[in-house]
């Protein structure tokens, strides 16, 4: 009899921690998605939050219309698979219209050790075949899966805290020093830039989930934008 109390009230502590779970995490949802509104509003931004649906995690937009800065943020998706579960992805994208690299990419991270940076230069093209392109695709961007194989280590301009993988030597149409501020300023360690014919994309491999974070990231960008001399274009507007 005192085995099956002991039980019971295992139950009882297990179930209700779950549920307190539960309700913490959807309250912080509900004041992060009030604080994204706010932000929005008091910055002059679009905003449009798309729910998971399926095998597609949700995602976060900004726009600022006027400079055509946007801001994605993927949010990892977790599936149950039997008798357990995996986390997926996650990533926080802004993208510049301006500057481009006409028929090329140039990718820019922070300092690799010089051999690692040649191995993944050589790494790329033992995985230049078409469902390298494809699945490397999907994780960073088409320009990347297009251009697999292709990237190879470029020159570092004296002094500059940077690894810089491109299809041509980028110096001569992008400066680096503000990239390397930008990169700096995002605080991850696994940040990158990339500049293709597509534009300019400030990439880090989390999500961002706190207004605050994806303020200071889209400072980060129209700094970049500005410092790079990223004319804006038309305004443009989000799509639902």
């Amino acid at each position: 009899m005192a085995s099956e109390i002991v039980a019971l009230l295992v139950v009882v502590v297990l179930v209700g921690g779950m549920l307190a779970l539960i309700l913490v995490s959807h309250r912080t949802e509900k004041r992060r998605r009030a604080e994204y509104v706010a932000l929005a509003e008091r910055r002059g931004w679009e905003h449009v939050f798309e729910r998971s649906r399926g095998n597609r995690p949700a995602e976060l937009h900004f726009l600022n219309p006027a400079s055509g800065i946007e801001l994605v943020v993927t949010r990892k998706l977790t599936r149950k698979s039997g008798s357990g579960s995996t986390t997926k992805g996650g990533s926080t994208v802004a993208t510049l219209r301006e500057p481009r690299l006409q028929g090329g990419l140039a990718v820019y991270t922070p300092p690799l050790d010089p051999k690692l940076a040649q191995a993944a230069s050589s790494m790329l093209g033992v995985f230049d075949n078409s469902v390298a392109r494809f699945f490397i695709g999907r994780l960073l961007g088409e320009e990347i899966g297009d251009h697999l194989g292709q990237l190879v280590e470029q020159p570092v301009p004296q002094g500059l805290p940077l690894s810089i993988l491109a299809t041509v030597d980028p110096a001569p149409f992008i400066e680096a020093a503000p990239i390397a501020r930008a990169l700096k300023a995002s605080g991850d360690e696994k940040a990158m830039v990339m500049v293709s014919i597509q534009g300019t994309r400030l990439r880090l491999g989390r999500p961002l989930n706190e207004a605050a974070d994806i303020e200071r990231l889209f400072d980060t960008a129209q700094a970049l934008a500005t410092d790079l001399g990223g004319a804006p274009l038309t305004p443009q507007r989000l799509s639902n």
